[in-house]
C-alpha cells in the first residue's frame, strides 16, 4: 500500500469526522491528502513533518502516539517545528507512545486514523470556542482544515474574527478553510 493515493471509501467501521458522514470524511481527507502530500504517506518535509497529512510532533502527541509530556520538556523549537530538534524529536522512539517513526510512515491505516482523531479534536475545540454553532457540513470541513494548517486557534481566528494567518510555508489558513469547505460541497 505504501505510497499509493487512495481514492476509495474507508471502511464503514472507520468513524467519520463529527458533524461529518463518511463519503464527507472520505472526500475531506483525499482532498488534504493531495495538497499536504500528493497522497504519499511515507514522504517528510524538510521541516521533518511526516507522512501524507504532514503531521508534527505536537499533532502526534495529540492524538495519543507521542508522550505529552516529553513534547511539554522538549526545546521550543521542537515544539515550533523547527529542524533539526523537530526531526530528531520524532525519530526518537523513546518519544512514541503508540509505534515509532518508521512505522508512522508505513502505515496508512495509522495516518488515516490519527487525522481522523486531530481532526475530531479540533471540531470539538470548535464547538467549544462557539465556532461551529448549528454549523453545516461545509463550514466543519473548512474548520478542519484550516485547523489542520496552523492549529485550532488560528481556524478560530479565521472564522470568528477574519483575522488570516499562514505556516512557514506562507500558506494561508483562510485559503485551507476554502478548500476543506469545497472538498464538501462537491456533488
Amino acid at each position: 500500500m505504501g505510497n499509493t493515493a487512495r481514492t476509495e471509501p474507508l471502511p464503514l467501521a472507520m468513524n467519520a469526522i463529527k458533524g461529518l458522514d463518511v463519503t464527507q470524511t472520505c472526500r475531506l481527507m483525499v482532498t488534504l491528502r493531495a495538497r499536504e502530500s500528493s497522497h504519499s504517506y511515507g514522504i517528510v518535509n524538510e521541516y521533518g513533518y511526516m507522512g501524507a497529512y504532514q503531521f508534527g510532533a505536537s499533532a502526534l502527541a495529540t492524538v495519543g502516539l507521542m508522550d505529552k509530556q516529553a513534547l511539554s520538556q522538549a526545546s521550543s523549537r521542537v515544539r515550533k517545528g523547527r529542524n533539526p530538534e523537530h526531526s530528531e524529536f520524532l525519530k526518537n522512539s523513546a518519544n512514541w507512545l503508540s509505534g515509532n517513526y518508521q512505522q508512522f510512515l508505513s502505515s496508512t491505516a495509522l495516518q488515516d486514523s490519527a487525522f481522523i482523531k486531530l481532526a475530531n479534536a479540533n471540531v470539538s475545540e470548535g464547538f467549544r470556542a462557539r465556532v461551529l454553532i448549528k454549523s453545516n457540513p461545509e463550514h466543519i470541513a473548512g474548520y478542519v482544515a484550516a485547523a489542520h494548517l496552523k492549529g485550532s486557534g488560528s481556524a478560530n481566528s479565521w472564522y470568528l474574527r477574519g483575522k488570516d494567518s499562514h505556516d512557514a510555508n506562507g500558506t494561508r489558513t483562510s485559503d485551507y478553510a476554502k478548500l476543506g469547505e469545497a472538498a464538501i460541497s462537491k456533488s
